[in-house]
């Protein structure tokens, strides 16, 4: 069963972005990241540049910050064994640490990272095979006249998708106990209600390549509110809550 995983777009703001490693201060750079995948919007990456920088380069010339393909965690792998310390708290919550880290040179945070969806289950639904995660929507008119001539106008291809999952756990779907950020809800929260895109790999345990995703946004009807998150999720089998299943509608991102 291949899996997925989504990642949604989120803001590092004065509020998150400070922490220390060791006795060096170190601050990320305010702006929008997707927390892994690749290129330059890429939080990992990002953080693991600014650890390699601290101390002109002299203390971690090789640390690395990855993300887990399949649990979602960041581990954190410094040249020694330090001190790691979110000055402002947010950034350790938004990265799934549950407080300060201490006596270790490899660190991994408790929690699934924030803006993230790592459903157990593959689709049940979706258009295609999953390296046509697209399904092509043609705008283009016709008309026919009460004399039967035909005639068109021709719109443009736009791109979206349905896709749907089964027998999801009650933890993957609503939030539950410490472990929030692992819920659907929470990504509904997070992403959806924010109109964010959001990366979509259709091979969880691809990754570093830009062809390894596809970038969509939730697509309501047109012109309409995304509503309710109960038009989306629900019990596979009535008046028993131990299974669920969720759809997933799409537009393809165009920025």
């Amino acid at each position: 069963m291949t899996l997925q995983r989504y990642l949604g777009l989120f803001s590092i703001t004065d509020a998150t972005k400070d922490f220390m490693v060791g006795a060096f201060a170190a601050s990320l750079t305010t702006g929008d990241y997707y927390m892994s995948g690749a290129g330059s919007t890429q939080l990992v990456e990002h953080m693991q540049a600014v650890i390699r920088a601290l101390n002109g380069g002299a203390s971690f010339p090789t640390a690395t910050v990855t993300q887990s393909t399949t649990t979602g965690k960041i581990t954190i792998t410094l040249d020694s064994v330090v001190d790691l310390v979110w000055t402002d708290a947010g950034l350790g919550t938004l990265l799934g640490f549950d407080g300060n880290k201490s006596g270790a040179g490899t660190y991994t945070g408790d929690y699934q990272a924030r803006y993230c969806w790592f459903p157990s289950r593959g689709l049940s639904v979706h258009p295609g095979s999953l390296s046509d995660w697209w399904t092509p929507v043609s705008t283009t008119k016709l008309h026919r006249s009460p004399t039967g001539q035909t005639y068109s106008r021709k719109g443009n291809l736009l791109y979206d998708g349905r896709f749907e999952y089964m027998h999801l756990a009650f933890s993957e779907v609503w939030k539950n106990g410490s472990a929030w950020w692992g819920s659907f809800e929470a990504f509904f929260e997070d992403v959806i209600h924010e109109g964010s895109p959001m990366r979509c790999f259709p091979d969880r345990t691809a990754d570093g390549n830009s062809t390894d995703y596809e970038t969509g946004i939730w697509q309501p009807e047109e012109g309409k509110p995304v509503e309710s998150m109960v038009s989306l999720v629900g019990r596979n089998i009535r008046d028993y809550n131990g299974y669920w299943r969720v759809e997933l509608n799409l537009w393809k991102y165009v920025a």
